[in-house]
């Protein structure tokens, strides 16, 4: 339980951090339908869309202690665990439909981030993404399409291949 919990970023130093969370998503509710707990300034819609699998941690504790990341889980989003998010990244699978603001989204395809990615700070995924393993994404570029390569540097926006990275 004490590595787990070291594991999602517990130590003296995050502990308030932890009882802030906490509070905001058990007892005010906000953000409770996410099985997972989360930055008190962290936003996420269509929790039940929104599926953390495969090994590792590093995804839970990004959403633990990074602020201001969006997630909106309208048509599905799948990140692995071992995903490194920044700060103010904002992960968006569902769009408007323009001829009728009151409709749910339009369907567009899942977002699917694979092992190992990282996505930098003010990045924005849009729907139907597919992130393959181990591809960074810079801060600030906007990932309209998918990538068909891993081990990747993207960056800009739209986001575009900068350079191809060692595998390790």
């Amino acid at each position: 339980m004490i590595k787990k919990l070291k594991n999602l970023g517990f130590s003296k130093n995050t502990f308030g951090v932890f009882i802030v969370n906490w509070f905001f998503q058990k007892f005010l509710r906000i953000n409770s339908r996410f099985p997972y707990l989360l930055h008190f300034t962290n936003k996420v819609v269509a929790a039940q869309n929104v599926i953390l699998k495969g090994e590792g941690f590093h995804a839970r504790k990004c959403l633990l202690l990074n602020s201001n990341i969006y997630i909106n889980g309208s048509n599905g989003i799948t990140i692995h665990n071992s995903c490194l998010i920044a700060n103010s990244v904002k992960i968006i699978s569902g769009n408007h439909n323009i001829n009728d603001f009151d409709a749910p989204s339009v369907e567009e395809n899942p977002i699917r981030i694979d092992a190992n990615c990282w996505l930098g700070t003010n990045s924005v995924i849009l729907p139907g993404v597919h992130l393959r393993e181990s591809t960074i994404v810079g801060a600030g570029s906007v990932v309209t399409k998918s990538f068909n390569q891993s081990n990747i540097m993207i960056a800009g926006n739209p986001a575009k291949i900068l350079k191809k990275l060692n595998e390790k």
